[in-house]
């Protein structure tokens, strides 16, 4: 039989302890989720780079001249790594 009060029931003590242990666990999971999401995040950003330099290594001369770059810009950029911006 259950205790009410003001509509509300008064939980036993295994049942706060265990309602506060469920609390922390879902705490710890939305943490982990969100250090997954800046991962992935992460890692499609880098993922973006490569492909986007390796797309500007391919343009021709003239490509590069519409856009005001020269053979040297593209290199510099081309030949750095995925992790710098």
């Amino acid at each position: 039989m259950r205790l009410f009060v003001n509509g509300y029931p008064i939980l036993s003590a295994f049942e706060r302890v265990v309602s506060a242990r469920c609390v922390v666990r879902i705490f710890k999971l939305a943490k982990l989720r969100l250090q997954n999401k800046r991962l992935l995040e992460i890692v499609s950003l880098y993922v973006q780079r490569a492909q986007q330099r390796r797309q500007l290594a391919q343009l021709d001369q003239r490509a590069l001249s519409d856009i005001g770059l020269s053979r040297a810009d593209v290199l510099n950029e081309a030949n750095k790594p995925f992790w710098k911006e």
